[in-house]
């Protein structure tokens, strides 16, 4: 019998150096090729299946991606690597908040974001911050330290999870000791500029010269409209100031460094690392740096007994602007002045009575430079685990941790000008904010497994694993707001230096999840295999009638590889099938129950107390997910095939439209009465084309359909923010917006379509329609393609991805592409291109200064996001060994790299990053829209890495 050893881990291993081998049964027929596989699955819980055993659908990214990441967060540098993944940056922002939906949207109005487990720990994600406008808690993990993640998508391999596994499941495994001892030290370093940006406007000259040519719309003569123009803008004919590029950095600095040790024998082993990263962002204030600390051991206490430990520190600090549609966001702020304006005085005092979009004292610049941003963030992930085998067959697994996370934050803004000028208030100007936020979660699981082989053969294995897990989170959160400060003391900034208190406020809450485990596991001779499991949770969020609820999934698979002669072509035949039902647990704490709170200032500067009529019904959304797949191999697994297909049924979705007896005061509830599915098609490839001693070439790409639609709601419609709406049959992320009609050749007025079959327009604004628009925000098709060469020391790779059929809305271009209702900025370039009698065949409309008719929200300002980026590149050279020599270094490794270096965008008018999110409007409502954030960066970097 030819037998080989391939490892290959999937999921977390919450212990590592004892594992247990899954074996196939042995086979009468001597020529058939035999794999040995170990496959680890399903987080902490310690329960574990081989390769062929599989019946769900997972993704798996390995440490080789994560060790040189494209990113500062672990879940944008991820970005490619999985089919049914998107994952989008809400800022360039570095540290800002990601965007991650797992196989399409899991909520309406729930959480979409999936749960993601360290080392067995669930650890707090998303935006936590106070102060800081976007910020990233998975960013205080240094991705160097992830030794694999894998991406949970089904309902079985989700199902453990329960309650919290309907937007599915990231499971990441830290790095562990390996025996022998060894030295790693990786440094690079580079600088970036703007992925894409095609913002083309106006410098000051062009805007003089177009509001010239606006009020010579309004009939003044030319000499008379040149004047009013420069009066209107106070321009003394020189001035020219690019207000974009005095905001930002020209090419902002990076740097990453980071040194670990492993090392361990056949009794214990252990993982260290110390590293630090700093990168600026493209605003002039942004900035971000981190510095963390890891310590992970293992140890064989007897062939019974292993103990494993881990801890990882870090902290870090993060400056930057305001973002979104604040006056001090530079990227907003600098297209709202135009360069007639100077940023100084003559004296060098800042200029600060400017003729723009914004106050007169709005200097972007001196705002920049005086007012202070600045969160510190500190994150402590510890976690201790047991595997003991108390009994023939029988295992015990214990993982207990702590996720804690403290967010110490400051703003202070000056008293002189911009938002510290408080105008008529008594307690003085300047304001200085602090906040100061905690998030501690505990978690600690415990199960009992049992495996036996049954059968004079052992043809027949048995696996069953029951248990519980208790996992508790404490978020607190402390404000103070002061205001008072002495005019001209830039300097004197804490809050001391404040005269007044102005507002404060502290708050807890505190939640507790329990669940019960079971799952039991058949495998028949290799060639059948069925699972099934269960999980019962209670949740504190919820009232008496909803407190518990049940999940449960279903899976089997059939080897076909392991019949007759279907080995002779395919190493790797499955198919496969599951089903499960697991959970959201939706909204904010406590919505249940009925309750009165006392409110300050709430009714004409009065007390006032505020009812909230509870439901004791409310409960969990439910995601119903079928999944069928199946798994090839051939030429020796050199060439495999992964295609799985599903479709999730996500019912009893929450809505605030649950109809309420009107004698109650409260003619609706929050209750579970929506619905929506997604569905959709997954494709990974991976072939090792060429594989010589001194040349190979590897190819991996994955491909995803994903289709969403509402299919259940209380009302007619539910209007998301300003631009989407949910309807029937209709995909949740579709824009709602008016529809643009062009212009009218005969007069140059801009019209909208009246009506839904765009068949009558109208040059007025109050008789357009606004209306279902066919186009969403959702890419329908998402594509990753990585190649990877080496041809003896050298090596190239490189990763392209793509997203299709899919919008992206500029929130504000309708202020600075707007044909005269906003001249006191600055407008599109094409903006002199507009219509004119002499220039009659022109697709934009007519510059009218005051035109007060064309800022609506409408496909004007819709494009197409459909997109070809090339993500990573990387060329690098290893030192042979004949160079180093025996004293020198076990290896040397030299390499250039860049991120996101190139971006084709199909739709040419496009002027943004066609990623763009918004973090402002929920996941649905700020998907595709473009809120003036930073933009992502283009990075080039240059690095070694030294073994010793």
């Amino acid at each position: 019998m030819n037998v080989k050893l391939r490892v290959l881990t999937i999921g977390v291993l919450f212990f590592s150096g004892h594992t247990l081998m899954a074996q196939k049964a042995k086979r009468d027929t001597a020529t058939k090729t035999t794999d040995i596989e170990e496959v680890v699955v399903l987080g902490s819980y310690g329960i574990k299946e081989s390769q062929e055993q599989k019946v769900g659908s997972y993704s798996l990214v390995t440490a080789k991606v994560l060790e040189k990441p494209n990113a500062v967060s672990l879940d944008l540098a991820i970005a490619g690597q999985s089919s049914g993944v998107v994952i989008n940056s809400n800022s360039g922002q570095p540290g800002s908040n990601a965007r991650v939906l797992i196989r399409g949207i899991s909520s309406l109005s729930g959480k979409t974001e999936p749960l993601y487990v360290v080392d067995g720990v669930p650890v707090l994600t998303g935006d936590a911050a106070g102060i800081a406008t976007t910020s990233n808690a998975l960013a205080m993990i240094n991705p160097s330290d992830i030794e694999s993640i894998e991406i949970l998508k089904d309902g079985v391999t989700t199902s453990l999870y329960g309650s919290r596994g309907a937007a599915g499941v990231i499971v990441i495994r830290t790095k562990s000791g390996k025996k022998g001892g060894k030295f790693s030290y990786n440094a690079e370093v580079g600088a970036g500029t703007e992925a894409y940006e095609k913002y083309h406007l106006l410098d000051g000259p062009g805007m003089v010269k177009l509001l010239t040519m606006g009020y010579m719309n309004q009939g003044d003569a030319a000499s008379v409209a040149a004047q009013k123009a420069r009066d209107y803008y106070n321009w003394d004919g020189t001035t020219n100031t690019d207000w974009q590029r005095a905001t930002r950095n020209a090419n902002p600095f990076f740097s990453r460094n980071t040194i670990n040790y492993t090392g361990g024998n056949e009794f214990a082993n252990i993982y260290a690392s110390l590293g630090y990263t700093d990168q600026e962002g493209i605003a002039r204030d942004a900035s971000y740096n981190r510095l963390t600390a890891t310590l992970k051991g293992t140890w064989k206490m007897s062939d019974k007994l292993v103990v494993q430990m881990s801890n990882m520190m870090s902290r870090a600090n993060q400056k930057g602007p305001l973002d979104y549609g604040y006056f001090q966001n530079p990227i907003l702020g600098s297209r709202f002045i135009n360069g007639t304006q100077p940023i100084y005085n003559p004296d060098g005092s800042y200029y600060l009575n400017l003729v723009s979009g914004l106050n007169p004292d709005f200097n972007l610049v001196g705002i920049q430079d005086v007012n202070k941003r600045k969160s510190v963030f500190t994150k402590i992930l510890s976690s201790l685990g047991v595997d003991y085998t108390f009994a023939k067959n029988f295992r015990f697994s214990s993982n207990i941790g702590i996720d804690y996370n403290y967010y110490d934050e400051f703003e202070w803004q000056n008293p002189d000008f911009a938002d510290g000028v408080n105008a008529g208030d008594p307690l003085g100007n300047g304001n200085g904010i602090k906040t100061d936020y905690s998030y501690t979660t505990w978690n600690w699981s415990n199960l009992v497994h049992y495996n036996v082989k049954l059968g004079s053969n052992e043809d027949h294995e048995l696996n069953i694993s029951t248990g519980a897990e208790a996992t508790n989170e404490v978020d607190k959160n402390a404000y103070v707001f002061r205001q008072g400060y002495s005019s001209g003391h830039w300097s004197q900034t804490t809050l001391a230096n404040a005269a007044n208190i102005s507002d404060g406020s502290y708050d807890t809450s505190e939640w507790h999840l329990i669940g019960y485990i079971a799952r039991i596991a058949y495998n028949y001779q290799n060639l059948f295999n069925v699972s099934g499991s269960f999980r019962r949770d209670g949740y504190s969020h919820f009232g008496d009638n909803k407190k518990y609820g049940n999940f449960w999934a279903a899976g089997a698979n059939l080897n076909l590889h392991n019949l007759g002669n279907i080995s002779n072509v395919f190493q790797n035949f499955q198919v496969r099938g599951s089903y499960g039902e697991v959970g959201n647990t939706g909204g904010d704490a406590f919505l249940y129950r009925k309750f009165s709170r006392l409110v300050p200032n709430a009714y004409l500067e009065q007390g006032g107390t505020t009812i909230s009529p509870g439901n004791q019904d409310l409960g969990w959304e439910n995601a119903k997910k079928l999944n069928f797949g199946i798994d090839l191999g051939f030429n020796s697994n050199r060439y495999k095939v992964t295609v799985d297909w599903y479709k999730n049924d996500v019912v009893d979705q929450l809505t605030s439209d649950v109809p309420n007896p009107g004698s109650t005061g409260f003619p609706t509830l929050l209750g579970n009465a929506v619905s929506s599915y997604s569905t959709g098609l997954e494709t990974t490839v991976t072939a090792d084309l060429v594989k010589k001693p001194d040349f190979a070439w590897t190819i991996s790409g994955n491909y995803s359909y994903n289709d969403s639609k509402v299919t259940k709601l209380l009302s007619p419609f539910v209007d998301r923010t300003f631009g989407k709406r949910f309807l029937v049959d209709h995909n949740p992320t579709e824009w709602y917006l008016y529809e643009y009609a062009g212009v009218d050749k005969s007069n140059g007025d801009a019209l909208w379509y009246t009506n839904i079959e765009k068949t009558e327009t109208t040059n007025d604004t109050s008789k357009a329609l606004r209306m279902m628009t066919g186009k969403k925000a959702l890419p329908t098709h998402t594509a990753a393609l990585t190649n990877n060469f080496s041809y003896k020391s050298l090596s190239l790779s490189f990763m392209f991805t793509y997203m299709g059929d899919y919008y992206v809305y500029d929130l504000w271009q309708r202020y600075f592409n707007n044909d005269g209702q906003d001249y006191a900025g600055v407008q599109f370039a094409d903006a002199l291109n507009s219509w004119t009698p002499e220039n009659p065949n022109s697709d934009r409309p007519k510059f009218v200064p005051g035109n007060p008719w064309t800022r609506l929200h409408s496909t004007r300002y819709l494009f197409k996001g459909d997109h070809v980026r090339l993500k990573s590149l990387e060329l690098g050279y290893k030192l042979p060994k004949t160079i180093l020599g025996e004293n020198g270094p076990k290896g040397l490794y030299f390499y250039a790299r860049g991120v996101n270096l190139w971006t084709y965008a199909f739709d040419k008018n496009l002027p943004f990053d066609p990623e763009a999110n918004s973090n402002t409007m929920g996941t649905i409502g700020g998907m595709g829209v473009y809120d003036q954030t930073q933009p992502n960066m283009k990075q080039y970097l240059f690095g070694v890495t030294i073994d010793f």
